[in-house]
Order: structure tokens, then C-alpha cells, then sequence
């Protein structure tokens, strides 16, 4: 996870000036008339933003010779806030709700925390890894940049299961809160 930039006193009074916080539906909308791209103006009172390869919400503008791109979410918190922590996480997951009540500053270890289970993994649920040499379901968690082996079992499902009990009994409170499990996410 790379640490956000720094805007410029000029971006933040842009983002001021031409955008406009919808409380109700975590949308910003153009204030005015705005050139971001190739001259294309944006009517006033759209919405601001297109969806990226990542799944936020951004915008982008020229400055200083180049595209800069920002992340709505991060502006939602700063027009709020008047500043932005270095990482910010949607609570309920879900990239394009900008709610400002859907925000939160965190810490890198606490963000990854909150990840769905890896789509090129070898099983549908969070924590749990196909041992193909044993045949068998490992679960697993990083916490501190150490993997902790929770267990091996033979069925998937009950490796899920392992999971979400070592994890409700053994993270601390705060790590709790970021923490999803298979059955919050869904999956059991």
C-alpha cells in the first residue's frame, strides 16, 4: 500500500472551489463548470468521477504538465476535515461509498485487515490456503508482518470456520473491528 501525496495548498483550493460534498450519498459534485481533460467542461451539479482499475472513485486534472489523479474518498475528508490521513478505509468495504460516515483514518496493518479473500486464491474464503503437498486446508492470519499458522484441516469450509473463531477469540478489540470474517463477509 503506497502512502497518498501530499496536495499543494493550489490543489486544495481547487478541490474547494469546484467541488461539492452530497452528504446523503458520499457524492461530489462540480460547483462549476470545470476543465479537467482535454478542455471537456463538466456541467454543473454532475457528478464528479469515474471508477478506476483499483474500484475507487477518482478524478483527474492537469497541473503542472501532467494528470494528476485523486481518489474521491480522500477529498470527501478533506472538504469534511480540512486534511487527510495518510490511509483511509471504506468500513463497510464497499470502494465507491463515500459517505463520510463510511470513512475512517487507519493504519496499514488495521486496512488489511478489512480485504476480502484474494481472487486468484485457491479457496473462496478469507484466511484459508489449499496445502496441495498434505491435501489438506491451511488457516492462517498476518498480524505484524508475522504469518501465524492457525491450523490444517482436511475440509475447506471447516478451515473458514477455524478462521473466524481464532479470530474473534484472539484479536484485540480494535484489530476486532477491522477484522472481517467469512460469516460477515458472507461467505459461510
Amino acid at each position: 500500500m503506497t502512502k497518498a501525496r501530499e496536495w499543494s495548498d493550489e490543489e486544495k483550493q481547487w478541490m474547494t472551489d469546484k467541488l461539492s460534498y452530497v452528504p446523503e450519498t458520499g457524492d461530489l459534485v462540480w460547483k462549476e463548470g470545470a476543465s479537467i481533460f482535454n478542455n471537456r467542461v463538466r456541467a454543473v451539479g454532475s457528478v464528479a468521477g469515474t471508477i478506476n482499475y483499483h474500484g475507487y472513485l477518482i478524478i483527474g486534472r492537469w497541473l503542472e504538465g501532467k494528470v494528476n489523479q485523486y481518489r474521491l474518498h480522500r477529498i470527501v475528508w478533506f472538504l469534511n476535515y480540512g486534511e487527510v490521513p495518510s490511509i483511509l478505509d471504506h468500513i463497510n468495504g464497499n470502494k465507491l461509498d463515500n459517505r463520510v460516515e463510511n470513512l475512517r483514518p487507519t493504519t496499514t496493518a488495521l486496512n488489511l485487515r478489512n480485504q476480502k479473500p484474494r481472487k486468484n486464491s485457491h479457496s473462496k474464503y478469507k484466511g484459508v490456503y489449499y496445502d496441495k503437498k498434505n491435501d489438506s486446508y491451511r488457516t492462517a492470519i498476518r498480524i505484524n508482518h508475522k504469518y501465524i499458522h492457525i491450523g490444517r484441516i482436511k475440509f475447506e469450509k471447516e478451515a473458514a470456520e477455524m478462521y473466524d473463531k481464532w479470530v474473534e477469540e484472539n484479536l484485540t478489540p480494535l484489530e476486532r473491528e477491522y477484522a472481517k470474517t467469512n460469516k460477515e463477509l458472507g461467505l459461510l
